[in-house]
């Protein structure tokens, strides 16, 4: 199983089923784990992939809907945030983001 694949069943499997749960629910250990595999501060400065720990809450939120939407385009990102509802990812932009 690749990086990717494992990185989004971690992200994906624990959080099935919480749109009726509220934002604390979410297991921020495991979201900050599955999405850094990716978005971690271990890449390049070429690198296009964004660091998560350098933007805010709001600005992840609005980056995520964009995506679930197709109001901005990614390689995977918006397979990824059509998976979850608009509430799941407005509380993963609050665990990823800065104040």
């Amino acid at each position: 199983m690749g990086v990717f694949r494992a990185g989004v069943l971690l992200l994906v499997v624990p959080l099935t089923g919480m749109a009726s749960e509220p934002p604390a629910a979410i297991d921020q250990a495991t979201v900050a784990a599955a999405c850094s595999s990716c978005h971690g501060g271990g890449h390049s400065a070429e690198a296009r992939i964004p660091r998560l720990g350098e933007q805010t809450a709001a600005s992840l939120e609005r980056k995520l809907l964009g995506f679930r939407s197709g109001s901005l385009q990614g390689t995977v990102m918006n397979r990824i945030a059509r998976g979850f509802t608009e509430a799941e990812l407005r509380a993963m932009a609050e665990v990823l983001g800065t104040p």
